[in-house]
């Protein structure tokens, strides 16, 4: 399979398996990837032997936080009992099984997966690298800069593990997810 192709399938998988760690649902609409009472989240996959960092489009950042004016931010007790948006950005890495010019159209594609990591992240975190007067398309967002930080709480779950922010809304999500 090309690559071109490869990418929104296995991306399919990515999300699935990240929604039903954390309990919520794919974005049917377009526009925001995950979705759920108040989380709203944006996927961002990438095979680990492809980099270390994840490009992310500047009109995402724009975008999806002005279609989610009253967000919260994951900080610890944020607004936990707020009717406001959790924004959040969620940066997976992966290993398969095989390369990708090896994987036939039919075959199923969550069986190829080899291992998996995700690192949930606040919006803001993402955003605050975005300058107003800049007229960039993407900007990249490293795994070691992801890592260095915050405080990461550590949760293997069903074929991978989740990275989150300790103490945040959202580990409190995927702990009472589990």
């Amino acid at each position: 399979m090309d690559s071109q192709s490869f990418k929104p399938l296995i991306e399919k998988y990515h999300k699935q398996w990240l929604c039903e760690m954390l309990n919520l649902r794919p974005s049917v609409n377009g526009g925001i990837d995950i979705t759920g009472g108040n989380f709203r989240g944006e996927l961002k996959s990438k095979m680990r032997n492809k980099g270390n960092s994840f490009s992310v489009a500047t009109y995402q950042i724009r975008d999806f936080e002005m279609a989610n004016r009253n967000m919260l931010f994951m900080g610890r007790d944020e607004g936990l009992y707020s009717q406001n948006i959790c924004l959040f950005f969620a940066f997976l890495h992966y290993d398969l099984k095989k390369p990708v010019s090896g994987v036939a159209k039919k075959e199923p594609l969550d069986r190829l997966i080899e291992a998996r990591e995700v690192w949930l992240v606040p919006w803001e975190f993402v955003k605050c690298k975005l300058k107003p007067e800049e007229k960039r398309r993407y900007i990249a967002v490293g795994c070691n800069e992801i890592k260095r930080s915050f405080n990461f709480a550590f949760h293997p779950r069903n074929g991978g593990v989740i990275y989150v922010v300790q103490d945040s809304l959202l580990e409190r999500r995927l702990l009472d997810s589990s």
